[in-house]
């Protein structure tokens, strides 16, 4: 099964069946509905807080999750991770999600 990775950062990993590159989660460069299977761990949290050379703006993770919607096919899978919890002390560059 041939596997793409997109990261702001690219890995510069050789694998078998694996392709690297990069790419902004603002601005995803796939057609809508184009995308059968999809993960995002770990990533949106960080959107917009400008820790990755992003402005800031405080609907930064809001932009990337539309932009997730916008590539992830009908029907399709999508992996979601992001950190749960409470605020243990301020920390400028992570969003945590409360349940």
């Amino acid at each position: 099964m041939d596997v793409e990775f997109y990261d702001f950062r690219p890995a510069k990993l050789t694998l078998s069946n694996l392709k690297c590159g990069q790419a902004n989660l603002l601005k995803l460069p796939f057609e809508n509905s184009s995308i059968e299977s999809l993960s995002c761990m770990h990533v949106v949290e960080h959107v917009g807080l400008e820790k990755y050379g992003d402005t800031f703006n405080p609907e930064g993770n809001l932009k990337a999750i539309a932009g997730l919607k916008r590539v992830l096919a009908v029907g399709e899978r999508l992996l979601f991770v992001v950190l749960l919890g409470k605020i243990m002390k301020k920390n400028i560059h992570i969003r945590l999600w409360t349940f």
